[in-house]
């Protein structure tokens, strides 16, 4: 995925079950659930990570995990 700086990005993951706990990670760290940077939603299946304001310390690799499975995302933040 590729953003602009300054702009706000939604990644989103559904999981089969929804008792399912999904961590989120960037570039192979975990991404405490109280992190001012990003926001989490979750609405049944449906998880979120939002991103306000991204700059190009955001840009990386996402990996959304619950157990063994996971998908990922790059991201890439263009300059203004």
């Amino acid at each position: 995925m590729e953003i602009k700086e300054q702009n706000t990005i939604e990644m989103h993951v559904e999981v089969s079950n929804e008792d399912s706990k999904v961590k989120w990670y960037k570039d192979g760290e975990v991404i405490p659930e109280h992190d001012d940077h990003f926001e989490f939603k979750r609405v049944g299946r449906k998880h979120s990570i939002v991103i306000k304001n991204v700059t190009v310390h955001q840009e990386g690799e996402y990996i959304a995990a619950v157990g063994d499975q996971e998908c990922s995302c790059e991201l890439t933040v263009i300059g203004k």
